[in-house]
């Protein structure tokens, strides 16, 4: 690997540690809110007013803060019914062809993710209990997207200049 693609790994690295750490702080809170509320309905038989939205919402910051940095430490689920029979060569290239179609969803999905900001902001939309606005929750969703993609796109360069390397 050269100079300029470490330096673009260490600093997607940061940032998608970054995100992941206010993923992390989203699920504490998360949890935090989940314990209190079981233990205020059933103690006093009083639950905390729109827990549910909010446990929603801080949902959406967990999964889509932490996509990346998973997808960088090779952290997400792999299965390798037919890959585990395969030769080196065969095995990598199997692999770039998977990360090029989940580079094709997620740019698609992230695409669907900036409509959906559009329309959720000029529609006003807001949960019902405690009227929280859901634009800004689309958005992570977004950026978590691109934050993906980018990562994505770096391990399919990554695989190549690899490849390529092989065959010289």
């Amino acid at each position: 690997m050269g100079k300029l693609s470490r330096r673009i790994e260490s600093l997607m690295r940061t940032v998608c540690l970054g995100f992941s750490a206010v993923g992390a702080l989203a699920l504490m809170g998360m949890m935090f809110l989940v314990v209190t509320d079981v233990f205020l309905r059933f103690t006093f038989n009083h639950p905390i007013l729109g827990s549910y939205e909010v446990v929603e919402y801080l949902m959406v910051l967990v999964v889509f803060l932490s996509l990346a940095y998973g997808q960088l430490n090779k952290a997400h689920v792999n299965v390798e019914i037919i890959t585990q029979y395969l030769s080196g060569g065969a095995r990598t290239f199997a692999e770039l062809v998977t990360t090029i179609i989940s580079l094709y969803i997620f740019i698609l999905l992230t695409w669907g993710g900036i409509l959906q900001v559009k329309h959720v902001r000029a529609t006003h939309q807001v949960s019902q209990a405690l009227a929280i606005p859901h634009w800004p929750f689309q958005i992570v969703v977004v950026i978590g997207g691109v934050l993906f993609c980018l990562v994505l796109l770096h391990d399919i360069v990554r695989d190549l200049e690899q490849a390529f390397k092989k065959k010289s």
